[in-house]
């Protein structure tokens, strides 16, 4: 089935993120995937906690359960770029952090390095977002 991912880690962007991305899989007839990344780490006991993580932002943001969640752990932007290769995926929808200049060239952007690379279209949701109905 065509599906939207929407990225989603624990930064005000992702919050923002799910309210958009559920109406909007809904409105187009998608499934919606929800992917959480974590960087990878040699704690143990790390992917239970990442799934755990994937499970409580879908429950904050009101979310059913016809919604796949899954999580990975690795390169935000690889992992990312992975899921979207699926030929099933018709759109991505990613939270910012809203940094600019300096501070967004230091740190990079995941939300931008995935829309430059992505074979499919990506929504790009800023955090001052969160307070905008979308699709109501």
């Amino acid at each position: 089935m065509p599906r939207l991912v929407c990225c989603a880690d624990d930064c005000d962007g992702a919050r923002a993120a799910l309210p958009v991305a559920s109406p909007l899989a809904n409105a187009l007839g998608l499934e919606l995937l929800v992917l959480h990344v974590e960087p990878a780490t040699e704690l143990p006991g790390v992917s239970a906690a990442v799934g755990g993580q994937a499970d409580e932002l879908a429950r904050e943001a009101g979310l059913g359960p016809d919604v796949t969640l899954h999580a990975e752990i690795g390169d935000s932007v690889e992992r990312i770029l992975a899921a979207c290769a699926d030929e099933w995926v018709r759109l991505v929808v990613l939270g910012s952090h809203g940094r600019r200049g300096v501070t967004a060239a230091l740190l990079g952007s995941v939300s931008r390095n995935v829309a430059a690379r992505a074979p499919c279209p990506c929504l790009i949701v800023p955090p001052q977002a969160a307070d905008r109905p979308f699709l109501t």
